[in-house]
């Protein structure tokens, strides 16, 4: 595991600085309007780029928002 992880994460470190990793973020939120634009703003403002968006309903006045994001070069 050591061995894999110090081969692993460099490579992972470097991608990460290119600026092309791409990771998964899943956010529970309350179902109210403007929701989903302040999450957007927020990771624009960081420089964050959504690739991809999903939203499911997950319980009453609640909602599942599953993300696949671009990190940027710092944040």
């Amino acid at each position: 595991l050591v061995v894999l992880s110090l081969e692993l994460l460099p490579k992972l470190e470097g991608l990460y600085k290119r600026g092309t990793a791409e990771t998964s973020l899943i956010i529970r939120s309350l179902e109210k309007p403007g929701q989903i634009g302040r999450i957007g703003s927020t990771l624009g403002s960081l420089g964050v780029t959504i690739s991809q968006i999903s939203i499911e309903d997950a319980e009453a006045g609640r909602v599942t928002i599953s993300l696949t994001v671009k990190l940027p070069d710092r944040v």
